[in-house]
């Protein structure tokens, strides 16, 4: 994917160590947070506004490119115990994503294992009753069916395990770059 000049207009570049930086600006430190979830702080959700801006922002990004994000705090003096809070809930947030998206990798693997067998079932089924000299319309359509079954489980097993999950592995990748990504706070007042 070529970065184009207007992801340079939009994230601050460092070409010393090849960083974008994604700014984020909240009135305070709450508003990190989902305002619905009454949770303590680190196992609190982030809010949506914030996890959908920092999907989009990595997305915009190229990943030859380091990230890291400067979180302004407008409203509010300089608090080390609920920057150190913040720092933990987008980290516990981003691996519960990962947690749950390896989760589904690991059903997508499951059902995909399951299609497999299912069509290496039918085709040992249609394999086994070319043996047999059985004529007859019914047992002719029975065949086919059988044999088209076990060819379309196999395509659903491959579809499965190497199309379908891959989004999964980007996701996990776009994840760690969000964890990964250094954090400093500013102050504005």
């Amino acid at each position: 994917m070529k970065t184009n000049s207007m992801v340079f207009e939009m994230y601050p570049y460092d070409r010393v160590t090849n960083t974008m930086t994604i700014p984020i600006c909240l009135s305070r430190y709450d508003d990190l947070y989902n305002p619905i979830d009454p949770s303590p702080a680190p196992a609190r959700d982030l809010s949506k506004e914030l996890v959908d801006y920092l999907d989009q922002c990595s997305n915009e990004i190229d990943s030859e490119f380091k990230i890291d994000m400067t979180i302004e705090i407008i409203n509010e003096p300089v608090n080390l115990g609920r920057e150190k809070e913040c720092l933990g809930s987008i980290n516990n947030f981003y691996k519960h994503e990962i947690f749950v998206t390896e989760k589904r990798i690991t059903a997508t693997r499951k059902s995909a294992f399951k299609h497999l067998v299912i069509s290496l079932a039918c085709l040992s089924i249609y394999v086994i009753s070319m043996q047999f000299e059985m004529a007859g319309l019914i047992t002719d359509i029975i065949k086919e069916a059988i044999l088209i079954g076990g060819w379309v489980f196999m395509w659903e097993s491959v579809t499965h395990n190497f199309i379908q999950i891959e989004p999964f592995y980007d996701e996990i990748k776009k994840f760690e770059r969000i964890i990964s990504a250094p954090i400093r706070f500013v102050y504005s007042t």
